[in-house]
């Protein structure tokens, strides 16, 4: 069970809140007032049916709306029996609390509302248990206790639902599908948790051997754990039912917009909602238009919203439960027909958390009678246009048929013609294969020649660059051996100048040698003069005037030698300066002799290209006259086959004024197919007009 707070019902709200503020002080008090109340396992005790309390809200069974229900009315009437009311209150309470805040997500005023009616309805059920006498402990099953035993059992579950229900009716909506399915599987969980707590009940009162108590335990959480898959099983299939119930409804209507209203109650049997739609999906452009909507009608949904998109890539539905400072739960369910999604179904509500997964689940068992029903509808309306355009084609057809077999007659008048054609065009094919062929012939001489020509002017250009290679080597050495002539022509100038310096020389010790000799004839004369005492300086003197004799002798040699050097020194220089003018004249004939060559190195070269180029081009008209020599010998085939099919299509235009009757024929047939394909379409669209 699950309690929504809506805005509305304050006072029954406000009631049940206080009472159950009353029961749990009281319970506190009660606990803190009994001397040793946690001793000998009790805490243990508490804590274990905290915890199963808290569990029992994990493992509960989802209901159409907003029903939930499951064994926590068991552990509240198993902590009554056992210990008292004031455990029954302090353990079913804040294990139901946790459980719907840790597993289930509820808000934290939906869980305490929960808890409220659950501590509210087990605090009454204990005063009255106790006011009738009834007993906890082991004495709890004993025959003297079974009716304050059995209006306990009752009281418990006919006080809390009463509460609860009593609260929810108040609200602007009921959150159930059907009262009937809901209140019989509340009954139907109690009953099978009051079982459980009975046995439980019974197994701590009989206080067996440790293992025997072992073994009993097991088969109880065995029991309980098979009453559960029963019950889960049981409930699918009521749920089940219900849907295939509606989805009958729901079959008879193709078309959406037909029957968006039926759809709005069968959503509404379903789960409460404020606002639903349906949209089609495009999966080529990604587009989602409405198709149906209470508030949407006409627009667009968008894509690239978070949850669209999420709903889009999963392919499975999507619950959004709003989030802090945002509004409105929201349930999107894909359409999906032959694994394709061809729309998106949304239940809205503006209260936040109102949705549950087992409700998206729920919706998406309607799913696929919906997506028919959308793939249907888009498919009707194009079907009955196309029927339509198929009636107007027909007739069209009939018309042209008409013009077609008009058209055949002429056919053959000019396939004969034709037939001439190929045969006149076969003989000048013919003609230019022969001449195409000459022509072919022609060109493969002309390439040889061509080929010739190239070989020859190619070593005509070799030859050429190698006298010009060797003329420049010849300009080099000439250029070389003038530089030698002129440093030469050099030397023999410095030559001259040295004989003219040596008979300057000679000219001056001939004079030096003549004014020594005349010196040693004085002192000879003075060594006569001077008598004995003079002798000796005589005969030096003698000497003297014989060395300087030679010495002028040698002297005139010397002069005459270095006057011949000269004269033979100035003809070489002569000789010289006449080699080095016709060394620069023939150095500049070689060089106006290079310029020549590169000249006829170049024209070669041009030659030499030219010739390739002759050659290349008699080789390509080569090829393509063979292929063109090709295509006309096939073209003289084609011809040939021109002139034989052209025969041919005169004798099947008979055939196809033949077929063309037939053709209308059929097309008389396939208008008045067209026309009952339109009626058919119509009818699925909704239109109930045969």
């Amino acid at each position: 069970m699950n309690a929504p707070s809506f805005p509305r019902a304050p006072w029954v709200r406000l009631a049940i809140l206080l009472g159950a503020a009353f029961f749990l002080i009281a319970a506190l008090l009660r606990i803190a007032g009994t001397p040793g109340w946690w001793a000998g396992g009790r805490a243990l005790e508490v804590v274990l049916l905290a915890l199963a309390a808290t569990l029992t809200r994990r493992f509960g069974f989802p209901l159409p709306g907003r029903g939930f229900a499951s064994f926590v009315l068991g552990v509240a009437l198993l902590g009554l029996l056992l210990d008292g009311w004031p455990t029954a209150i302090l353990t079913a309470t804040a294990g139901m609390l946790a459980g719907d805040l840790l597993f289930r997500r509820l808000r934290l005023g939906d869980a305490a509302s929960n808890a409220a009616h659950l501590c509210f309805g087990t605090g009454l059920t204990g005063l009255a248990y106790q006011a009738l006498g009834g007993v906890a402990g082991d004495a709890a099953l004993g025959a003297a206790n079974l009716g304050p035993l059995t209006v306990g059992v009752l009281l418990l579950t006919l006080v809390v639902n009463s509460t609860f229900y009593l609260d929810l009716s108040q609200g602007p909506r009921a959150p159930w599908v059907d009262a009937r399915l809901t209140v019989r599987w509340e009954l139907a969980v109690y009953a099978a948790s009051a079982a459980e707590a009975l046995g439980w009940v019974a197994l701590v009162a009989a206080r067996p051997p440790a293992v025997v108590a072992v073994y009993a335990s097991l088969l109880l959480v065995a029991a309980l754990i098979g009453m559960y898959a029963v019950i889960r099983a049981a409930v699918r299939a009521d749920q089940l039912h219900l849907v295939q119930r509606l989805a009958g409804e729901l079959a008879g209507h193709v078309s959406i917009e037909r029957s968006f209203a039926r759809i709005q109650d069968v959503a509404g049997r379903l789960v409460p909602w404020e606002g639903t739609g349906l949209a089609r999906y495009d999966g080529a452009t990604g587009d989602l238009t409405v198709v149906a909507d209470t508030g949407l009608t006409g627009a667009r949904w968008s894509v690239q919203d978070p949850l669209t998109a999420e709903v889009l890539r999963l392919r499975r539905p999507l619950v959004e439960v709003g989030h802090p400072g945002a509004e409105g739960s929201e349930i999107l369910v894909p359409l999906r027909y032959a694994e394709a999604i061809v729309g998106v179904w949304s239940v809205r509500h503006s209260r936040r958390g109102m949705y549950r997964e087992v409700d998206a689940q729920l919706l998406d068992l309607l799913a696929p009678q919906l997506a028919l029903s959308l793939v249907w509808g888009t498919l009707a309306r194009p079907l009955a246009e196309s029927a339509s355009q198929t009636v107007t084609y027909v007739r069209q057809l009939t018309d042209t048929t008409d013009t077609v077999r008009q058209g055949f007659s002429g056919v053959a008048q000019q396939a004969a013609r034709a037939e001439q054609d190929a045969r006149r065009a076969r003989a000048e094919v013919e003609e230019a294969v022969q001449t195409l062929t000459k022509l072919v012939e022609d060109l493969r001489q002309t390439g040889e020649a061509a080929t010739t020509t190239h070989e020859t002017t190619a070593a005509v250009q070799r030859t050429v660059v190698d006298v010009r290679t060797a003329s420049g080597r010849t300009v080099e050495q000439l250029r070389q051996l003038g530089a030698t002539i002129e440093q030469g022509a050099a030397e023999v100038g410095r030559l001259q100048e040295a004989a003219t310096e040596v008979e300057r020389f000679s000219e001056t010790i001939s004079g030096i040698a003549y004014q020594t000799n005349l010196l040693a004839l004085n002192a000879t004369i003075e060594a006569a003069r001077a008598g004995a005492s003079g002798r000796g300086f005589g005969v030096v003197a003698d000497e003297v005037r014989k060395l300087a004799e030679e010495s002028e002798r040698a002297a005139r040699n010397i002069g005459k030698s270095a006057r011949d050097t000269r004269k033979v020194i100035e003809r070489a220089s002569r000789l010289l300066d006449g080699i080095g003018r016709q060394l620069k004249d023939l150095m500049d004939a070689s060089a106006r002799w290079g310029g020549e060559l590169e000249t006829i190195v170049n024209a070669s070269d041009t030659t030499r290209a030219a010739a390739e180029r002759m050659a290349r081009l008699p080789a390509d008209n080569l090829v393509s006259a063979e292929a063109a020599s090709q295509l006309l010998v096939r073209a003289r085939a084609a011809a040939g086959a021109s002139a034989e099919e052209t025969a041919a299509v005169a004798a099947a235009a008979a055939e196809q004024l033949r077929a063309v009757s037939d053709l209308t024929r059929g097309a008389a047939d396939l208008s008045r197919l067209a026309e009952r394909l339109a009626k058919g379409a119509s009818l699925m669209e909704g239109d109930d007009k045969p």
